[in-house]
C-alpha cells in the first residue's frame, strides 16, 4: 500500500511539474487575473513556482545516485558559475548593483532545477507525460486568453502589446503567450503527423486551431521563427517518407489558414515579421529598442571581453543570451555556451533522425530561438529542459542497449 501511495504521489508531482513548467503557468495566471485582479498574482505565481521546484527537488533526490554524462556536469558548473557571478554582483555591491534578486531566483527556478529534474527522469515516462501536459496546458492557455482578452478581441485590437495587463510581475507577457502557443501548435502538428488513432484528432485539432488565438495576441516575430524552424528541421530530419508526405500535404493549408486568421484578428504577425526594415525606418520601438540593447551589449563586451561583469542593457536583459553571457560572464563562458548549442543541435538532430522523436527537437528549437531573440539566460527554461531530456533519453537508450 505504501509503495502504491508513493507511486501516486510521484506521478502527481510529475503531472504538476509538467503542466506548470511553461504554458500551464500562464494559462492559470490568466484566469487568476480575470477573477481576482492583478494584485492577487503574487499569491498564485510565487507558491506555484516554489511548489513545482520543491516537487522537482524531491524527485531529483530519489534519483541522485544515477550516473550521468560528463557534459551534464559541465553544464551544471556553467549554470552555477553564472549564479555565483549574480550573487557576487548583488551582494557585493548592494546599492550599486543593477541586478534584482529576481534574476537569482529565476536562474535557480527556471534553469538549474528543471535541468536537473529532466536529466534524472526516465525519458520514456516523462516524454509521454510532457507531450500530454503540453497539449492540455496549451488548450487551457487558449481558453484563458480568450476569456481574459475577450473585450480586446471584440474591439478589434488583437495584439496585447497595444494593451498590457499590469500585475506585480509586469503583465501577462505577449512573449510568453506567443512562444507557449507556438510550442503547443508544433507539438500538436507533429503529433498529428505521427497519429495512430484518428480519435485523438478530436483533441489535437481544436487545440491547434485555438492556439492561434494566444499566438496572434502575442504576435512575436521570434515565435514565428520557432514555428518555421521547428517544422522545417523536423521535415528535414524525419526519415519516414509517409510523414514527409503528410507534412507537405498539410503545411500549405495550415500556412494559408494562419495568414487568414492573423489578418482577420488584426494582429498582422506576418506583416510585422516581413516588414522589419520598414519598422526600423518608422522608428518602431519593438525594433529600435532591441537593436539599442544589442549595441550596448557589444560596447560592454569591448570594455571587458575576458571577465565580463555587465548584466543589463538599458536596465533590462539584452534579449539575446549569447550576448548576455559574453558581456556578463566573459569570453570563456561565451565559448562554452556556443559549444553547448552546437553540440546539442548536432546530437539532437541525430537522435531525431534515428528514433523519429520530435519532442526534444521542438523544445530545443523553441528554447534556442527564444534565447536568441526574446529571452534571458536566467529564464531559458525550454532550452535547459531540452538539454535535460537529451541526457535522459540517451541514458535510457544506453541502459536498454538500443
Amino acid at each position: 500500500m505504501f509503495m502504491i501511495d508513493r507511486f501516486k504521489y510521484s506521478l502527481f508531482f510529475k503531472y504538476f511539474i509538467c503542466f506548470f513548467i511553461f504554458s500551464g503557468f500562464y494559462a492559470i495566471l490568466g484566469f487568476v487575473i480575470s477573477f481576482f485582479g492583478y494584485d492577487f498574482t503574487r499569491w498564485y505565481s510565487v507558491p506555484v513556482r516554489v511548489i513545482a521546484s520543491l516537487f522537482m527537488v524531491v524527485l531529483i533526490v530519489k534519483k541522485i545516485k544515477i550516473k550521468l554524462n560528463i557534459l551534464f556536469y559541465f553544464i551544471l558548473i556553467f549554470l552555477l558559475y553564472i549564479l555565483a557571478t549574480y550573487l557576487v554582483d548583488y551582494y557585493g555591491q548592494l546599492e550599486e548593483s543593477d541586478l534584482k534578486i529576481d534574476y537569482i531566483m529565476y536562474l535557480i527556478i527556471y534553469c538549474i532545477v528543471p535541468f536537473l529534474f529532466f536529466s534524472y527522469m526516465n525519458y520514456s515516462e516523462i516524454r509521454d507525460l510532457l507531450i500530454k501536459t503540453t497539449i492540455l496546458s496549451g488548450l487551457a492557455l487558449s481558453i484563458s486568453s480568450i476569456f481574459l482578452y475577450k473585450d480586446l478581441l471584440v474591439s478589434g485590437i488583437a495584439r496585447i502589446s497595444f494593451l498590457q495587463y499590469e500585475s506585480d510581475q509586469g503583465f501577462l507577457s505577449p512573449l510568453a503567450l506567443s512562444y507557449a502557443s507556438s510550442l503547443t501548435i508544433v507539438i500538436c502538428f507533429c503529433k498529428i503527423i505521427n497519429l495512430r488513432e484518428g480519435k485523438e484528432l478530436l483533441v489535437l485539432l481544436p487545440t491547434l486551431i485555438l492556439s492561434f488565438v494566444p499566438f496572434s495576441l502575442g504576435a512575436s516575430r521570434g515565435s514565428l521563427l520557432t514555428l518555421f524552424f521547428s517544422i522545417l528541421f523536423y521535415f528535414i530530419l524525419v526519415k519516414n517518407v509517409k510523414s514527409k508526405v503528410k507534412i507537405i500535404s498539410i503545411l500549405p493549408f495550415s500556412l494559408i489558414g494562419m495568414i487568414i486568421f492573423s489578418n482577420k484578428m488584426g494582429s498582422a504577425v506576418f506583416d510585422r515579421f516581413l516588414g522589419i526594415g520598414q519598422s526600423y525606418e518608422a522608428n518602431d520601438t519593438s525594433v529600435t529598442l532591441r537593436l539599442g540593447q544589442w549595441n550596448q551589449a557589444f560596447e560592454y563586451i569591448e570594455m571587458s571581453p575576458i571577465l565580463g561583469g555587465h548584466f543589463l542593457t538599458e536596465g533590462v536583459y539584452p534579449h539575446n543570451s549569447v550576448l548576455e553571457i559574453f558581456m556578463g560572464q566573459g569570453f570563456v563562458l561565451f565559448c562554452l555556451f556556443l559549444f553547448f548549442i552546437f553540440y546539442f543541435f548536432y546530437n539532437i538532430s541525430k537522435f531525431t533522425i534515428k528514433y523519429n522523436d520530435y519532442l526534444i527537437l521542438v523544445f530545443f528549437m523553441h528554447g534556442l530561438i527564444m534565447s536568441l531573440f526574446s529571452g534571458s539566460i536566467n529564464t531559458a527554461i525550454l532550452l535547459f529542459i531540452s538539454f535535460g531530456l537529451y541526457f535522459s533519453a540517451t541514458r535510457d537508450l544506453k541502459s536498454r542497449n538500443v
